[in-house]
């Protein structure tokens, strides 16, 4: 669901989803104290491991 929350860029490219995004959606589901930091942690490095996938696999088709 969050996936649709970056923006992606005119010429290709993706930016990393949001904070905010990432806040709302665990309010909405109720995370918070601990477990959200936990959630932001985890997000964030998945985030990260896509974007570096996304980037390396644009390099290749080109």
């Amino acid at each position: 669901m969050l996936r649709f929350d970056r923006q992606y860029g005119a010429f290709g490219g993706e930016t990393p989803i949001s904070f905010m995004a990432l806040d709302g959606y665990a309010r909405r589901y109720g995370i918070e104290g601990e477990a959200f930091e936990r959630f932001l942690a985890f997000l964030t490095a998945l985030d990260d491991e896509w974007l570096e996938y996304t980037a390396a696999k644009s390099k290749i088709s080109i």
